[in-house]
């Protein structure tokens, strides 16, 4: 609304006109002077790219919820409120004192649920990886081939590679979350024990033996359970159930390559 209160005094060429203008709109000039001030102290203080970045967090949340029942749920919602009250009445320059602390809880409280839900997924990442190691289908894969297998899904870069987290600054914890969002963490620790499953198939795959020809051109191979069992001792119900997902695997692995098996 300044520009109304400008365009008499800049545009009457009674002197006299002016002043009065000038005078008639004195409560204007005042906080137009007041609010100046504010936003040429805002910019200055590189205030606008905290308020861009907690636009982006509020995004963020808003397709990447905080868990409805998680410690931090309502005091994100409690800050995102008070943010967003600002925000709509206008005011964010001149509160700026009242919008910085909410948006400070705000981070606060999602890099916290950000953070224990990527520790988890990173916890349960390299357990699935000390449990392929000392699988039989690792145990019985070439040594010089077994290792590529697993790069594949737990090398650098790859989708069960998870570095050390460093969210220190909102930018930090935004950059992170674009890279692996909340919800996609939540996807991951349902997706582990597939990619589990799948390796160790790609493992006794590469220990199978060679097929032998069958009938009108089917790939066949012969399996004996005697060999894949044979020599093995178990004293525990878990020591029978990876022995038996061995056998499940190496089986899968051959059916999946178009070959028939035949039980010998």
């Amino acid at each position: 609304g300044a520009e109304s209160a400008l365009t008499e005094p800049v545009t009457a060429k009674d002197p006299t006109a002016v002043v009065r203008a000038f005078l008639d709109k004195e409560a204007t000039w005042k906080a137009l002077h007041v609010g100046l001030g504010e936003l040429r102290t805002f910019l200055e203080g590189n205030r606008l790219a905290d308020f861009e970045a907690s636009r982006r967090l509020v995004a963020m949340a808003e397709n990447h919820p905080i868990p409805d029942g998680h410690p931090k749920a309502a005091s994100f919602a409690q800050a995102r409120k008070d943010m967003d009250a600002i925000v709509a009445e206008k005011s964010v320059v001149h509160r700026w004192s009242d919008y910085r602390p909410a948006f400070e809880a705000a981070t606060a409280a999602y890099r916290e649920a950000y953070t224990l839900a990527y520790q988890r997924v990173q916890k349960a990442a390299e357990e699935t990886l000390t449990a392929i190691k000392a699988s039989a289908a690792y145990a019985g894969a070439p040594v010089a081939l077994r290792d590529a297998v697993l790069a594949k899904v737990f090398g650098p870069g790859r989708a069960c590679h998870y570095v050390a987290l460093s969210v220190g600054s909102a930018a930090a914890l935004l950059d992170a979350a674009g890279k692996r969002s909340l919800t996609s963490l939540d996807q991951a620790l349902v997706a582990l024990p597939g990619y589990r499953a799948q390796i160790e198939a790609e493992l006794a795959a590469l220990s199978l033996p060679p097929p032998v020809p069958g009938e009108a051109g089917e790939k066949v191979v012969e399996w004996r359970p005697v060999t894949a069992l044979a020599g093995k001792r178990f004293k525990t119900e878990d020591e029978v159930d990876r022995a038996l997902d061995a056998v499940r695997n190496e089986l899968k692995a051959h059916v999946r390559g178009g070959f028939t098996v035949v039980v010998k």
